[in-house]
């Protein structure tokens, strides 16, 4: 088993990008920086924008509003 080492970001970092659907995005961590275990992504929309009901087959998804 491999040893996994930890990751920090600072206040404010990541990728920021506008969001196709509405709003920004802040890509804090990405799965390839993280060997795909996890993404980490922030999203601040209008009231009423953001992505469409949806849900993911292989993955888990975490919201917290």
């Amino acid at each position: 088993m491999r040893e996994k080492g930890g990751m920090a970001v600072a206040a404010g970092g990541g990728d920021h990008v506008r969001s196709p659907l509405g709003g920004d995005i802040t890509f804090v961590i990405r799965g390839e920086q993280s060997d795909g275990e996890i993404a980490v992504m922030e999203a601040v929309n209008e009231v009423g924008a953001g992505p469409p009901l949806h849900f993911h087959a292989r993955e888990d998804e975490t919201v917290y509003v």
